[in-house]
């Protein structure tokens, strides 16, 4: 597979992307927090993965991140261009990962809140392996929905002909 890899989007750019995105989400959540006193956890589970599926629609597999980063979201399926189905499940399936094992982890460990922490964090270490370590860089959710995460081509300057595109001899113009 040497002949995708350049296409493919690097684990460091994947990082600065999420961390990007991950700043926006945080401010967005205190904003929203300010304005609505008490919002519960799948409150806020609901806005993040909302904001995450909002950034992949709009920007077509971009986010702030992602677009910084110049990679962006395709589909592995023929065609190349996301269903809704796999936004959202893209979107959803990392926070509910990490929303279920620390649910578990609390329920399981009571008093110890810095490995709780640590175990819910245990989708997003697997992921990072992932990305890090399988020739086509997918993580948990690329591979269940068939995306991957690749490098956007450079945007090319629009350059007029050097020279006349016809040629005076042409009998279309008149000789």
């Amino acid at each position: 597979m040497p002949v995708a890899q350049p296409f493919l989007a690097s684990p460091i750019k994947r990082i600065i992307a999420a961390a990007i995105d991950l700043a926006i989400t945080f401010i967005a959540l205190v904003l929203l927090m300010a304005a609505f006193s008490g919002l519960s956890g799948e409150a806020i589970f609901c806005v993040v993965v909302a904001l995450q599926i909002a950034f992949l629609w709009h920007w077509n597999g971009g986010s702030p991140g992602r677009v910084a980063c110049a990679i962006r979201v395709v589909s592995a399926l023929p065609g190349g261009e996301l269903g809704l189905m796999q936004i959202v499940a893209r979107s959803s399936l990392r926070l509910a990962l990490v929303y279920a094992t620390g649910w578990f982890a609390a329920r399981v460990i009571k008093d110890n809140e810095d490995l709780i922490v640590s175990i819910a964090l245990l989708p997003v270490i697997l992921d990072l392996l992932l990305v890090s370590m399988l020739p086509w860089r997918q993580s948990i959710a690329d591979f269940l929905f068939k995306t991957v995460v690749v490098n956007m081509p450079t945007p090319e300057p629009h350059r007029a002909p050097a020279g006349p595109m016809y040629s005076e001899s042409d009998a279309e113009f008149g000789s």
